[in-house]
This record gives structure tokens, sequence and C-alpha cells, in this order.
């Protein structure tokens, strides 16, 4: 008779771990996922959600880019400077409504654009449509550095501000505005001298516009 064997045999199975770690796993992937489900849909398309991208280009009549144009969203006030390849970029609050871009400078024109927000791919094309040719004077004399503004009227009405000032023949060429009748403005903020005048113009052409200034406190005056 052999020797007897000290090995006892367990009373119970002994259970396997790893699918029970497996299912936990699962179970935890599972739960993120959903709840990164519902941080998706709580957010709305609201101030909260952050802003919206409104973005385009600035082209010249001729269809090239156009750098350093100011792009103004119309109603809030929202404006960018197009970049050396004519884009812009504005955000703002997200919205349903249309919203209107408008485009100006001074020695190259006028463009505009109704666009719903988010928009890209929005495109500016600057047209000359009317102009003036702005000469300003002093005794007689012609004005440097007077700022020009002109401002038109009525349910379409907007101000448009010259990019530059008279040079020194007190001359300024004005383009991109609208046909019809206009308020061409000049001054001298350092000296508060003003003067206004009414002018027609029409599309596709240049109307002069001689406006004299108070010589009181005119220090910017030609020879």
């Amino acid at each position: 008779m052999g020797p007897r064997s000290l090995h006892v045999p367990p009373t119970f199975r002994r259970r396997r771990l790893w699918p029970w770690l497996v299912a936990g796993v699962l179970l935890l992937a599972v739960g993120l996922l959903e709840l990164r489900w519902h941080r998706s849909w709580d957010v709305p398309f609201g101030p909260s959600s952050g802003t919206a991208r409104v973005a385009g280009q600035v082209l010249g009549a001729d269809g090239h880019p156009l750098p350093g144009v100011v792009v103004t969203m119309i109603a809030t006030g929202i404006e960018a400077r197009s970049a050396e390849d004519g884009r812009f970029e504005l955000r703002i609050d997200p919205t349903d409504s249309p919203v209107r871009l408008e485009a100006h400078h001074s020695d190259l024109g006028f463009a505009s654009a109704d666009v719903r927000v988010p928009a890209s791919g929005v495109v500016l094309r600057l047209d000359p449509r009317a102009g003036v040719e702005v000469r300003v004077l002093a005794g007689g004399r012609p004005v440097s550095g007077a700022e020009v503004t002109v401002v038109r009227h009525g349910s379409d009405g907007g101000i448009f501000h010259a990019d530059r000032a008279t040079d020194g023949s007190g001359s300024l060429r004005f383009v991109g505005l609208p046909g019809g009748p206009l308020e061409v403005e000049a001054s001298l903020p350092e000296s508060g001298s003003r003067a206004v005048a009414r002018v027609e113009v029409r599309e596709g052409a240049v109307s002069p516009v001689t406006l004299p200034l108070s010589t009181v406190g005119v220090a910017g005056s030609g020879r």
C-alpha cells in the first residue's frame, strides 16, 4: 500500500476572473460614449455654443485679390480687414437670420452680399459704381489733409469714409458710391473747420464737388 497523498481536492471550482474584467471594461467604455453623446446634444445653437465663422475674399473689378479692404457686417458693426490674399474672417454669435456684408475702399469700389451664418467662400467683388472728384479749398487755396465723408440718406442710407485725406492740391477721388443724391463733407479735425455740399451722382460717372472751408483755423492750405 503506497503512502497516502496529502493533496486534498478543492470543494469549490476555481472561477476565472478575466471574463469579468473584460465585461467591466466594456461597460465603462459604453458609459463614456453615452456621456459624450448626451453632452453633444446638450449644447444649444445659441450664445453658449460660442461663435460662428463668416469667411471669404475681397476681389477687385479685374478679379485680383485686394488686401487692406475693410469688410463690415451691417447692424452688428463687426469689422475685419482683408489680408494680403484678399481673405477675411468675421466671428459672431450663431444666428439663423441673413446678415449683410459690405466692403468699401474709396479708391477701389464697393461690394455687398447677404449671407446666412455660418458661411464660407463669400466673394465680395468691388465695383467702382459712382464717384466724386472732391476739391477742398480755403480762401481760394487748396487744403491738404482734409478728411472726406459721404452720406447717403433714406432707406438704403449709409456712411462712406475716404481711405485717405486730400493731397497737396486739395483733391481726392472717391469711388464706390451709390448713385443718387449724396451729401459730401470735408473737415479738418484739428481746427474743426467743416464744409458740406449736396450732389447728384449716377452710376459709372465721377462728379466734381468743390468744398470751401472757412479760413479760420485752417493750417493745412497749400500754396
